[in-house]
């Protein structure tokens, strides 16, 4: 049985607040943001103090000020004192990982003293229809705002230069006395933002324009997820999330519960009683805890009692639920990620049952509070599951550089294509792989040929050029340093060097002296231009010459384990030469042979 089904007794207490969480999250925009508002009525009332108090005692945090209203839900977290944890000691660098991403700032979590998170959702007034009443919607764009206090002086250009391109600084506004970086931003997002507070502090602010002047004015928080968070008990915890859903979650289709249930491994009975009942969560992580004190707490306000009392019921039916499993299940030590395999403890049935005993389930009128109290061994279950995490996490980044290198790669080539097609839609034929002289000898690369489809740019550097003088030619020569990004690569990034080439050697389209698209047969299966890797850059200006390969580990050196491809109909395809068994290895090279060549491909 795999760890995290081992596990699942200690999970059940944070999948309950990651639950209410992800129903929160996904009912105000379940399919993503490109959609029109929400209809139906929706208030979000203030809450009295003795409502408030329920979740927490008051606590006075004067960084609270930013904070909006009609919240969905927020942080406050230690970063540094989380890392450090005895707890977490073997996955402090992952955890320092999710909570970068998770902010999306580029900071040593180590060095980050405090972190104030809020999320919220834009509610706005939809004029009626003719014979319509008025109607309330919530619209799914967020306003989400980062507060982030530092233990050493903030580097303003670093920072600013992690969220900008290059060559495109940020612009500088006033708004009330404060410097705003404004920075990229797109659809729903219309106000990007950093605001540097003082020397060791900042905002980072993502929304609209009215909720940013709000931020920045100091307007006081007066909506329930900034009343809750004012009252977190924060001093002696390492993190505190808190979420809010006022006026209740709107009705889920049964397919969905249902599909929820089997992703989450939680009754469904359990996600119903959360739909009907949920009204906000509030969970506490205090992992310098001492043995037996609570190192988890959890309380979910619900919208009335009756409601608690059974979703207090289902929970505890569930932990008895797993102590009876725990006596059935039979450890596999040869099976991967177990417990046994990983040495995480010779007596499983006594740690898991020990897990079972520290939580605790109760409910008092519409709250439910839930804890689970540290002892010795649970520092065990936490190294062998930030161990499976680490693995995890490493495959998931290693294919999303790879992702997102590819399409890096078939941005830019695509682009390219355009030029191309321009200069054979002007001149009735593709530019040649090399500008000659009057006696056939390469001067300058094809790629020095497009220059005048690339913009005003691109046409004044294209006049700098002699074209009757060499790519390392007195005059030429200073050009090299002078490339246009667009040939460029994100993998490795040279100003005089490229990894956009074509295949120009005889037996091959660009090795003819000429050639239009009618030449081309099958234009989905002809390579038009490839990426190689790196290590095998050219200067961008030079005349060079790209010949097929004769065997698999030729294409490996050359490109590298994958072979990003564009077509002449401008499709991008990559050839997974890394993957390819050894007994493919024939039919593949004939394959990419043919597409180099354009000849007829299956």
């Amino acid at each position: 049985m795999k760890n995290q089904n081992l596990l699942i007794a200690l999970a059940i207490l944070v999948v309950v607040g990651i639950v209410s969480f992800t129903f929160l999250m996904r009912s105000y925009n379940p399919e993503g943001f490109d959609q029109e508002p929400l209809a139906g009525e929706f208030v979000m009332p203030q809450l009295t103090e003795q409502e408030v108090e329920k979740l927490g005692p008051k606590n006075h945090l004067a960084a609270l000020d930013w904070l909006p209203s009609n919240g969905m839900f927020g942080y406050i977290a230690h970063p540094k004192r989380l890392l450090e944890s005895p707890l977490l000691v073997e996955g402090g660098d992952l955890l320092a990982d999710r909570l970068a991403g998770i902010t999306m700032l580029p900071f040593d979590m180590t060095k980050v003293e405090l972190l104030l998170n809020c999320t919220t959702i834009r509610q706005v007034m939809i004029p009626a229809q003719p014979g319509q009443p008025v109607m309330p919607q919530v619209r799914p764009i967020p306003f989400v705002c980062n507060y982030v206090q530092l233990t050493q002086p903030l580097d303003k250009q670093a920072i600013l230069g992690e969220f900008v391109p290059p060559n495109s600084g940020p612009r500088m506004r006033s708004i009330a006395g404060k410097e705003v970086y404004d920075l990229p931003s797109g659809y729903p997002i219309t106000a990007h933002a950093v605001v540097f507070l003082d020397e060791k502090a900042l905002l980072h602010i993502m929304g609209d324009e009215e909720w940013l002047q709000d931020s920045l004015n100091g307007k006081a928080p007066t909506g329930p997820l900034a009343q809750r968070m004012g009252r977190a008990k924060i001093d002696d915890s390492d993190l505190v999330i808190v979420g809010s859903a006022e006026a209740g979650l709107p009705e889920f289709p049964p397919e969905l519960i249902s599909v929820l249930s089997q992703d989450n491994g939680i009754p469904e009975t359990l996600i119903k009683l959360l739909l009907e009942n949920f009204r906000a969560v509030q969970l506490t992580l205090n992992l310098s805890a001492p043995e037996k004190e609570p190192l988890l707490t959890l309380k979910i306000e619900t919208l009335k009692p009756e409601g608690a009392k059974e979703i207090a019921k289902v929970v505890n039916e569930q932990i008895v639920f797993y102590r009876s499993s725990l006596r059935l299940l039979q450890p596999r030590a040869t099976e991967e990620h177990s417990l046994i395999a990983t040495g995480a403890g010779d007596d499983w049935q006594k740690l898991g049952n020990q897990i079972l005993d520290s939580i605790d389930i109760s409910a008092q009128d519409v709250v439910i509070s839930a804890t689970l109290k540290h002892f010795p061994a649970l520092g065990t279950y936490f190294s062998v599951f930030f161990q499976d995490q680490r693995q995890q996490l490493a495959r998931m980044e290693e294919e999303y550089r790879l992702r997102m290198t590819l399409d890096s790669i078939a941005q830019r080539v695509s682009t390219i294509r355009r030029y191309m097609i321009e200069y054979h839609n002007e001149k009735g034929e593709f530019p040649p792989a090399a500008i000659c002289d009057a006696e056939g000898t390469p001067l300058l690369s094809w790629r020095v040929a497009i220059l005048p489809y690339m913009g005003e740019s691109g046409k004044e550097l294209y006049s700098q050029f002699n074209r009757e003088e060499p790519w390392d030619g007195p005059t030429n020569r200073p050009l090299i340093g002078k490339m246009p990004p667009i040939f460029g690569d994100v993998r490795a990034y040279d100003p005089t060097q490229t990894t956009v080439r074509m295949f120009n050697s005889e037996g091959t389209p660009f090795g003819r002296p000429t050639l239009k698209m009618t030449d081309i047969l099958g234009p989905q299966t002809t390579v038009m231009l490839v990426v190689v890797s790196p290590e095998n850059a050219v200067e961008w200006t030079r005349p060079d010459t790209l010949v097929p390969c004769e065997s698999v580990e030729g294409y490996i050196k050359l490109f590298g384990p994958m072979v990003p491809i564009l077509l002449f109909n401008g499709s991008n395809t990559a050839i997974p030469f890394g993957l390819v068994p050894e007994s493919d290895h024939p039919k593949v090279l004939e394959q990419l042979k043919n597409m180099i060549e354009g000849k007829p491909v299956q």
